[in-house]
């Protein structure tokens, strides 16, 4: 259940009742949504009950048009897993920008936290 497109993937690995899904590459694409949504709509159902770890921290760049599919992968998780970890790279600018909005929306979600190591 992996993504792989053009310069983007998702590895997706599952270990016990944990499931991890690390993004790499880049995401510069003018409608992200065709690839990243239709994944994710598959990936969405199978985290039910399990703890996610959602690792950005390889991705070279995302675009604004990719933040929307994946903020919504990220709402997505949260309602079906029982806690989802965002990681992200703080010393990296475009990923702290990025990720700030979903610092203080995953404020309102106890199931979702963030790191930015």
């Amino acid at each position: 259940m992996n993504l792989v497109s053009d310069e983007l993937s998702a590895t997706v690995t599952r270990l016990g009742g944990k499931v991890s899904i690390v993004f790499e590459g880049k995401s510069d694409r003018q409608d992200p949504s065709e690839i990243i949504s239709p994944w994710s709509e598959r990936v969405i159902p199978t985290l039910s009950g399990f703890e996610v770890d959602v690792d950005f921290r390889g991705l070279e760049y995302l675009n604004s048009s990719s933040f929307m599919p994946i903020f919504k992968m990220l709402s997505g998780a949260r309602d079906v897993a029982d806690s989802v970890l965002v990681r992200y790279d703080g010393s990296v600018n475009w990923q702290r920008l990025s990720f700030a909005s979903l610092e203080t929306i995953s404020k309102a979600w106890p199931n979702l936290q963030m790191s930015n190591h």
